[in-house]
């Protein structure tokens, strides 16, 4: 399945600030599943996720999608 998001960006911000999947999810304000989904490449992700992970990671959204 091909990816639309940068999921190598998003793992380097988690590993960066020390953080676990679940904190960032916390600090997200996503749920875990929602996570996995976006990291398998999953479509059925709600456009707010993104932007609520772009807003944590402090970069427009259109920075964390591919293409």
């Amino acid at each position: 399945m091909q990816e639309y998001v940068k999921v190598e960006l998003i793992e380097r911000f988690i590993k960066e600030n020390g953080l676990t999947n679940t904190g960032f999810c916390k600090q997200c304000k996503i749920g875990y599943a929602t996570f996995l989904k976006i990291k398998r490449g999953e479509y059925s992700v709600r456009v707010s996720a993104l932007f609520r992970i772009a807003k944590v990671m402090g970069v427009h959204v259109k920075e964390i999608l591919k293409g």
